[in-house]
């Protein structure tokens, strides 16, 4: 199959949307048309949130949907068998739990992690939702698991540098994770989870090392948007997106986002991607649509 055209420039721009309250460590999750900006931590960062809002950028409405039964931040998520699924997450402790996120009401816990895990990501590919990377309130979590269901997991992969705060995507028959945090400080690696092979590798490292940041899939190409470059106090966030170009291991810089940022969600709707919450000193309340042009 032949690669997709990439586009020749992306257009970054704060939307005319705002979320409700600043809300930083959230899961995004497309849903149809609208996207629903579950849970995270509250306007002051002391604490998670169980709030959940659909943003609808047709109408530009952002309303309250329904909420988490578990209040959780830095969770992963996925859609699976057309259920939001939100696994895991940060609490008063790590969570093991997997809930399913009901529009207009409360959630209900359908699941369980086999082990409690915070800081982690998550995605959906060919049918299933993979759990990778993340912190277990001890140690790095390294072990990728795989389910069909929300309630039975396999461990199909282990990561070669096991993180925690990656960006990830997937694509057909693989999934990126960049960067993350290892051991109290950024890594700048680029791995490659082979869905078929179980096989993880390190393909590519970053112009310089990275964690919180976000990543998505536009118009064919990966884009990594965002994220620390330092940690400690104050961190330091950077505005910068970037373009992976998976068959030579590449970035190129594609532009800006209009303030920096890290710990947003991500998802694209209706060919535009778009960052929600996130933060910098502050969290943040802004969303930021980004547009393919050829």
């Amino acid at each position: 199959m032949a690669a997709p055209v990439a586009p020749l420039s992306f257009t970054i721009r704060a939307s005319g949307m705002r979320l409700p309250v600043a809300t930083s460590r959230p899961v995004v999750l497309a849903d149809g048309s609208t996207m629903l900006c579950i849970g995270g931590l509250a306007p002051t960062g002391a604490h998670s949130t169980s709030a959940i809002w659909r943003v609808n950028p047709t109408t530009g409405r952002v309303t309250a949907d329904g909420s988490l039964v578990d209040a959780v931040h830095d969770a992963g998520g996925a859609v699976l068998r057309g259920q939001d699924i939100v696994f895991g997450g940060g609490g008063a402790s790590v969570d093991s739990t997997v809930q399913l996120v009901s529009p207009g009401r409360t959630g209900r816990v359908v699941g369980h992690l086999p082990t409690p895990r915070a800081d982690l990501v998550a995605v959906g590919s060919g049918g299933a939702a993979y759990v990778a990377g993340g912190f277990d309130g001890r140690a790095l979590s390294g072990t990728v698991l795989r389910t069909t269901d929300g309630q039975h997991f396999a461990d199909v992969a282990a990561l070669a540098v096991p993180v925690r705060y990656p960006a990830v995507v997937a694509v057909p028959h693989a999934i990126y994770l960049f960067g993350g945090e290892r051991g109290g400080a950024l890594t700048d690696v680029v791995q490659r989870i082979n869905l078929a092979s179980g096989m993880t590798t390190v393909v590519a490292h970053l112009p310089i090392a990275l964690g919180h940041a976000g990543a998505l899939v536009l118009d064919g190409t990966i884009l990594v948007a965002g994220g620390k470059t330092r940690l400690g106090s104050p961190p330091v966030e950077t505005t910068s997106v970037l373009a992976f170009d998976p068959a030579r291991g590449t970035f190129r810089r594609v532009g800006s986002l209009p303030r920096p940022a890290s710990d947003f969600g991500t998802a694209v709707v209706g060919g535009v991607g778009y960052l929600l919450g996130g933060e910098n000193a502050e969290n943040l309340s802004t969303i930021v649509e980004i547009h393919g042009r050829r």
